[in-house]
């Protein structure tokens, strides 16, 4: 069976969610306030590396392609391919309980080939 990559348009949003997911999610920093701050207002804002004009992922001090310290910050679009999915159909911790059944994507972004991972709201794909 060939694989096939599925073309998508991920929104960013947050996720409608009774549970308190407090423990689960990392706490504010200032080094990442651009990051937040975008995610805030339903827009995905990455670093850019100023050197080899890589996006920087996972966010941090260094460029892991390079090792330069200079970026900038620049929106990111939503556009990209799903490169891999699960659905759950229980939770492995108590706090994902009010979620379940629910799916996880990784998705590779269009513009940069950065991996993400979110919870994709809706039914999900088809098995």
């Amino acid at each position: 069976m060939e694989a096939r990559a599925q073309e998508i348009n991920l929104p960013v949003r947050a996720a409608p969610v009774e549970a308190d997911l407090g423990a689960l999610i990392r706490p504010p920093s200032v080094d990442l306030e651009p990051f937040s701050r975008g995610l805030e207002r339903g827009r995905l804002v990455l670093q850019r590396c100023s050197e080899c004009s890589r996006p920087r992922w996972p966010l941090g001090p260094i460029c892991p392609h390079c090792g330069s310290a200079e970026f900038a910050w620049e929106p990111f679009g939503g556009h990209g391919r799903v490169h891999s999915w699960i659905r759950y159909r229980r939770g492995f911790l108590e706090a994902f309980e009010p979620l379940v059944p629910y799916v996880v994507v990784c998705a590779e972004l269009a513009d940069g080939g950065v991996r993400l991972f979110g919870r994709l709201l809706g039914d999900g794909p088809e098995p």
